[in-house]
């Protein structure tokens, strides 16, 4: 019994210190009012310490608490896709916390004007790819979005002052974090009350 008290514990333990689960990196950029997307020249790549780290200067801000112009490091750089961190270049950064890397994304612009993100492959940094050309991490984009809902809820509280029609409703899908934590920790419920369940049994 101590045992599986313990191996409770730890897994429990375990899943509160993931920040990010994998597949969903997107997604909780979007959700996290923390997270940092933004363009900025690299200043200094240091690969000799045990953690390496980067200088960056940022120089356009999507998301984010970030200043321009100003120099900076973040730890745990990760290039995303086949190419090499060069000193002097621009390149799109995706921070999430002091806990996961600083994602690296080399970039450029279709002939249909879009950003791509070169060399990525896997449907997570699709969706991405996806999310920043629709100006989803655009703070911009975002802003304006929030004046828009805000003169809709204003005409749709007239519309039923009114008599109107019923107002529609806008779903807004955040992050899955939340939802897979909580099926993990369902399942681990489970498990646990079977493995109690069969070893009272056998006594």
């Amino acid at each position: 019994m101590k045992k599986i008290t313990a191996l409770i514990l730890m897994i429990l333990t375990a899943l509160l210190n993931i920040t990010v689960f994998a597949g969903s990196v997107p997604e909780d950029l979007l959700s996290s009012d923390e997270s940092q997307v933004f363009f900025a020249k690299v200043e200094a790549y240091n690969t000799n310490n045990e953690k390496h780290d980067i200088e960056i200067s940022p120089v356009k801000v999507l998301k984010g608490s970030v200043n321009t112009g100003t120099e900076v490091i973040y730890n745990d750089p990760f290039a995303v896709g086949d190419f090499e961190i060069k000193t002097g270049e621009v390149y799109l950064f995706a921070y999430y916390d002091e806990n996961n890397p600083t994602y690296i994304f080399e970039t450029t612009i279709n002939n249909d004007g879009k950003l791509e993100l070169k060399g990525i492959q896997g449907d997570m940094w699709d969706r991405f790819e996806q999310y920043l050309n629709e100006g989803r991490y655009d703070q911009d984009q975002i802003k304006q979005n929030e004046e828009d809902n805000a003169k809709q809820n204003i005409s749709l509280e007239e519309t039923s002052a009114i008599g109107g029609a019923d107002a529609p409703t806008d779903i807004y899908v955040k992050g899955n974090t939340g939802i897979i934590l909580i099926i993990i920790i369902i399942c681990i419920i489970l498990i646990i009350g079977i493995i109690l369940f069969v070893t009272k049994k056998r006594k």
